[in-house]
């Protein structure tokens, strides 16, 4: 199989590049809890997986004002699931 064969058998399914890649990344997205670690109401670190965010929350252990939000598998951090987006700069 060609990737002309495998773009045309994905096109199907996807009219453009763009949700095919959109509903690939946010399906692994809500596979899994996210957490978003502050420092005095600024988002540090958005969605983390647990793995990474224990690895952070390790680092920042001691320095003041740091609080996580944890979301479960599902949202995603997802403003229409009811969470919030994390204040602070875009995460990409």
């Amino acid at each position: 199989m060609t990737n002309r064969d495998v773009y045309i058998k994905i096109a199907k399914n996807f009219p453009d590049p763009i949700t095919f890649l959109y509903k690939k990344i946010r399906r692994n997205i809500l596979d899994y809890t996210i957490y978003h670690i502050y420092e005095n109401g600024n988002c540090l670190y958005p969605c983390l997986r647990e793995s990474e965010f224990n690895k952070r929350w390790a680092e920042l252990e001691g320095r003041k004002d740091i609080t996580y939000e944890k979301l479960p598998p599902g949202s995603g951090g997802v403003c229409d699931k009811g969470f919030p987006e994390p204040s602070g700069d875009d995460s990409y």
